[in-house]
């Protein structure tokens, strides 16, 4: 991986000095072609449309494609992490006509009728089932 990231840093070091050397030189074109501008207008001549259009400055350019395609860069990582957070879930509400989910499914223990009645379940020490009636709060317990 070092390797990689050394042969690439290297590509992009020399891309980054050749638009410097053509930026140097695109400045050198515009201050010739000011000069030229200058030399036509003290000897008041008519001045030709190709020496009014400005130069551009190659890194520049460069540069800005360079953000642009890290910013790209920067959003398709975005949303393949998101991509790979998101769960998917189904929720299943009628399983009754679904033959294929009547095999999985988990049983519940029956409840014996005789474990409704307190004094049974008191005896036989177990746990009590809910009653609505009842009062469960912390009060009830010390009355």
């Amino acid at each position: 991986m070092k390797t990689q990231k050394r042969a690439r840093d290297k590509i992009l070091r020399d891309e980054k000095n050749e638009m410097y050397r053509k930026g140097v030189e695109a400045r050198e074109q515009e201050r010739l072609q000011k000069r030229k501008v200058k030399e036509l207008i003290k000897a008041k001549q008519d001045i030709p449309l190709e020496l009014l259009v400005p130069i551009p400055n190659p890194k520049k350019i460069w540069k800005a494609g360079q953000l642009e395609l890290e910013k790209q860069l920067q959003e398709q990582l975005q949303s393949q992490l998101q991509r790979e957070d998101e769960v998917e879930a189904t929720f299943i509400l009628d399983a009754a006509s679904d033959q294929s989910l009547a095999q999985d499914y988990i049983a519940f223990l029956q409840v014996d009728s005789d474990c409704d009645d307190e004094s049974s379940s008191s005896e036989s020490g177990e746990s009590e089932l809910y009653n609505s009636d009842k009062d469960y709060s912390w009060f009830g317990r010390y009355k």
